[in-house]
This record gives structure tokens, C-alpha cells and sequence, in this order.
């Protein structure tokens, strides 16, 4: 977002896009292979994880973890999120979800 590329992958990352330089690394939980990538609205980086829950962070330039969640789903989470009107929506190997606020 703006001039910064994130990732997310057992760590979480950021890199300024002009000069190629590394913002911040910082390790969110044990890698396992992701397959799902992150996804940015609202100034925020929403990255679910396989079996690690739901990470969701500021996308600022510098490392802010707001939140982690776990859905309790014990399967696992391979597709990437999608965004719509303010919500998201994911699949688990069991289940969809649609995550948002209830108007």
C-alpha cells in the first residue's frame, strides 16, 4: 500500500518500493507452507494463515499486529480472502465464512 510492498509467510514484512530497502521482518507464528496471500483494504493487511488463524495489520510502514484470530475451524485455510462491500469472505478445506460487520 502507498509506497510499501507487505508479505506474509510465518513472518510478517514490509519493504519500501523505491529503494528496495527492508521496513521491518517480524516473526508472527512457526512457519508452515502458506498458499493463501494477504490482502489490504482500510489500511490494514488481513492474512490468513493455514492453521494459524487470521492476522490482521496495520499497513503503515511499520509493524503493527492489531489483531489474531482463530475461527476454531481445524481444517485448513489454502485459498486466498476475498473483499466485498466491507466484508471478507474465506474458505476453509470445510467451510466458507463471511466476516463482517452486521448492518
Amino acid at each position: 500500500m502507498g509506497d510499501h510492498l507487505y508479505w506474509v509467510n510465518g513472518q510478517a514484512g514490509c519493504l519500501r518500493a523505491d529503494a528496495g530497502e527492508i521496513v521491518f521482518q517480524e516473526r508472527l507464528y512457526e512457519t508452515r507452507q502458506e498458499y493463501a496471500s494477504a490482502v489490504a483494504a482500510d489500511g490494514k493487511l488481513f492474512a490468513f494463515t493455514r492453521r494459524n488463524g487470521a492476522f490482521v495489520l496495520g499497513a503503515s510502514g511499520r509493524f503493527e499486529r492489531l489483531a489474531h484470530n482463530d475461527l476454531g475451524d481445524a481444517s485448513d485455510f489454502n485459498a486466498s480472502p476475498a473483499l466485498s462491500d466491507g466484508h471478507i469472505v474465506v474458505r476453509s478445506n470445510e467451510c466458507v465464512y463471511c466476516i463482517g460487520i452486521k448492518k
